[in-house]
Parts: C-alpha cells; structure tokens; sequence
C-alpha cells in the first residue's frame, strides 16, 4: 500500500513539473506559475494536464498519442471532479 501511495506521489510531482514545462515554453514563466497556483490553491489542474500534453509533444518532441497517454491520469482526474461539482450545485437547489 505505502508503494503505491509513493509511486502515485512520484506521477503527481512529475505532472506538475511536465505541466510547468509545457506552459513555460507556449506561453512563459508568469503563466506557468500562475498555473501552479491555480493547482495548488484553487485546484484547478486543467491547465497543468494541457501544459503536460504540450511539454510532452512540443519540448521533448514524442508523438501525440504518447503526450495523451501521459496527460490522461490529469484528465481522468479531473472529468469526475467537475461532474461531482456540477451535480452537487444543482442538487442542492
């Protein structure tokens, strides 16, 4: 159990530095750091799984469906958490 706990610590830092990387180079330092604020203090982790999508294909220049592979745990992640929020406001009307 604690391997796993580990290993997904590992995937989550290595997202965050790929999503930093990719955004860093589209769009520079400013935004790739208001990214990382945006997944730090609003959880917000869209922009880091696009970044990590772009640092896969443009910086480190893998193909598409590579960069998809290693930017689908982000998206996995993040399409329940929106229907979840999406539900929990109209349910609680």
């Amino acid at each position: 159990m604690a391997f796993l706990m580990i290993v997904i610590m590992i995937a989550g830092v290595a997202q965050l530095y790929l999503g930093y990387v990719g955004i860093e180079d589209w769009l520079g330092n400013g935004w790739a750091l208001g990214a990382l604020a945006l997944a730090f203090f609003a959880r917000i982790m869209l922009p880091l799984t696009v970044g990590t999508y772009l640092a896969m294909t443009n910086v480190y220049g893998y193909e598409w469906w590579i960069a998809a592979i290693v930017a689908a745990p982000g998206l996995l992640l993040i399409v329940p958490a929106m229907v979840t929020d999406i539900f929990s406001k109209v349910f609680n009307k």
